[in-house]
Formats: structure tokens, C-alpha cells, sequence
């Protein structure tokens, strides 16, 4: 069952909690690149340790269920960012670091 979410920043935050219960270790930034298609999505995610080092470990989310919401998620979110007529991005970067704190970078 597809999530809808009432605004950008409920799903936001909705992909946040993803990647930080999905992420595998310790970490300092998660990174998502995520490219959207009518189908599905295709995923990167990365991660830097909690140690501060500048190397990106590459992560999935395993459980097939949750990596099919983590997909929807984006789809949601590019639905409620299209306004009017304007087609919805391709892309998106988004990225979460320790502190909790967010970003998203869009490509259409």
C-alpha cells in the first residue's frame, strides 16, 4: 500500500527514518541518489562512518517491503512537488547527516 503524505516535509522526513533504520553501521551521512522511473526506481546509497572518514560505503535496504516504500516515497515526493502543469524531477540527491539534519537537490 502506497503512503501519502500530507506535504513535502512529511515525506522528507519519511525517507530519513528509512535510510537511518536501514544504514548498517555507525555513521556520520547517509546520501540517497535516486532516479525515478514510470516503473520504479533505481537507488545509491552511501554512507560515511561515524569515525569522520571521507570514504562512502555503499548500502541497500534489504527487506524487499521497506525497499519498495523507500521507492515509493520518492514518487510521492515528486508527485507533490510538480505544481500545475510543471513535470515532476527525475532525479534527487537527498542526504541526511548525524545531527539530523536534511537536504534535498532535485533534477528535472
Amino acid at each position: 500500500m502506497k503512503t501519502v503524505f500530507p506535504d513535502q516535509k512529511a515525506c522528507l522526513e519519511r525517507i530519513g527514518r528509512h535510510l537511518v533504520e536501514n544504514v548498517p553501521a555507525s555513521w556520520h551521512r547517509i546520501d540517497a541518489l535516486v532516479e525515478l522511473f514510470d516503473d520504479g526506481a533505481m537507488e545509491t546509497l552511501t554512507f560515511d562512518g561515524a569515525d569522520g572518514g571521507l570514504k562512502q560505503e555503499p548500502f541497500i535496504i534489504e527487506d524487499a517491503e521497506e525497499s519498495v516504500a523507500f521507492a515509493n516515497c520518492f514518487h510521492e515526493l515528486a508527485r507533490l512537488l510538480a505544481v500545475g502543469n510543471a513535470a515532476p524531477f527525475k532525479k534527487c540527491h537527498y542526504q541526511i547527516s548525524s545531527s539530523g539534519k536534511y537536504h534535498a537537490d532535485y533534477e528535472y
